[in-house]
């Protein structure tokens, strides 16, 4: 509904959207109110299986959804990475979907060896319960990787840039110059992530 009122869409099959909105019901999602220790992560990390521990890191380094990890996984190709010195990222916006935005996957270049070892890839679902440890989940990894990023003095608007939170208005210089900063940024914690 949220989407036809931003589209100036007013009526759908004959009916206004106000009258949609007062017969369909919308279950909240609901906020995952779960902060998790440094000490939690490195524990869930540790009960990986090996095969899923890149995936781990993944989510430990960059702060992203799995969902586009998991898309950029299954459309990867290695010469979309980006490097720059210590830091490498990988182009992921066009993963997004509605308001669950994504624009570049952040990590150290020394993970570009184990990330293209990558070859083959479980169902999503099963990567989900794979990554998942007591407390320790991919949503939880990703509050984790943020609280993170704002101990270490990353700011927090580059913060929720580098993990897919930015006004979908961003123009285009405006977006460049919000990459050049978060690889900027990216470099107070680079060497900080406890694996």
């Amino acid at each position: 509904m949220n989407y036809l009122e931003e589209e100036d869409i007013d009526d759908v099959a004959e009916y206004s959207i106000e009258k949609w909105r007062r017969f369909i019901k919308i279950n909240q999602s609901g906020v995952v109110e779960i902060y998790v220790t440094d000490e939690e992560v490195q524990e869930a990390y540790n009960a990986c299986e090996e095969e899923i521990k890149p995936i781990f890191k993944l989510l430990m380094y960059s702060g992203n959804r799995l969902s586009h990890i998991y898309a950029m996984l299954e459309n990867f190709d290695e010469a979309n990475i980006v490097v720059d010195g210590e830091i490498a990222h990988y182009p992921t916006s066009s993963f997004s979907s509605g308001t669950k935005r994504t624009f570049q996957i952040f990590f150290p270049t020394y993970f570009i060896s184990e990330l293209k070892s990558i070859n083959s890839l479980k169902s999503y679902s099963s990567l989900v319960k794979l990554t998942k440890h007591n407390r320790v989940s991919p949503k939880t990894i990703r509050k984790w990787h943020l609280n993170f990023m704002i101990k270490e003095g990353v700011t927090e608007s580059i913060a929720d840039f580098i993990q897919g939170r930015a006004p979908t208005t961003v123009g285009s210089a405006h977006y460049l110059n919000k990459v050049q900063q978060s690889k900027e940024e990216y470099r107070k914690i680079v060497s900080k992530f406890l694996i």
